[in-house]
């Protein structure tokens, strides 16, 4: 039998019914993302403070999209790697990350985004302040960005910066989607994510948040070798 070949990182490769980045290679598996947005789903179903562990999505990737036929075959399924999966408090705002989990299919967190797929490390550490003023331009009605600022400790709300492209995703029909992170974002109910410019947003979203351009399933997997 031929050996498989290991593919790198950056590549696209099939596995299942998907095409598939490869975000990192260790020793025996890759570390996975969907290469498209696979569709609209809300982080959870009714808004309420919640976190990755208990949301709705969790389950539906782990449940339905994994025992979806059409998607994994019985072979595939016996690839997936089972992950401790840990996420993290929010880096900006201290929102508690809540319990660690084991998962098959996941979504990526804040820390992962910015190490796979890019982020300015000084935006990550002390926060983009233009961010808020920017959103309060969009919003001149109901925002004010100084108390934008104040209410986020001076941090902003997103980081935009050269990788922008690199975290922009794409749905089947071509439309840049906003994608759901597994991060908390500025409040316990929010749930961090990228926006459909590629900036990531560290507020995030509502969690049961269904709009058109929001709420986009990017499931990531360690894939065995």
């Amino acid at each position: 039998m031929s050996e498989r070949v290991v593919p790198t990182q950056g590549d696209i490769i099939k596995f299942g019914r998907l095409s598939w980045r490869v975000l990192k290679v260790e020793e025996g598996k890759v570390l996975l993302l969907s290469e498209t947005v696979l569709e609209r789903y809300k982080f959870h179903g009714k808004q309420q403070d919640i976190s990755w562990a208990q949301s709705d999505i969790r389950a539906y990737l782990n449940e339905t999209l994994l025992s979806d036929c059409g998607v994994f075959s019985s072979e595939d399924r016996l690839r997936i790697a089972d992950t401790e999966v840990v996420t993290l408090k929010n880096p900006w705002f201290d929102t508690p990350g809540g319990d660690s989990t084991t998962d098959k299919v996941f979504l990526l967190s804040i820390e992962e985004v910015a190490d796979c797929l890019g982020a300015d490390s000084e935006q990550l550490e002390v926060g983009n302040p233009s961010s808020a003023r920017e959103f309060a331009l969009r919003f001149d009605d109901d925002f004010d960005a100084d108390q934008l600022l104040e209410d986020t400790g001076g941090r902003g709300l997103w980081i935009s910066d050269d990788y922008n492209k690199a975290r922009t995703a794409y749905d089947a029909a071509g439309a840049a989607v906003h994608w759901w992170l597994r991060s908390p974002g500025i409040d316990p109910g929010d749930a961090a994510s990228v926006n459909a410019d590629g900036s990531l947003s560290l507020m995030g979203f509502s969690v049961s948040y269904d709009g058109d351009s929001c709420g986009g399933v990017r499931p990531a997997l360690w894939l065995k070798l």
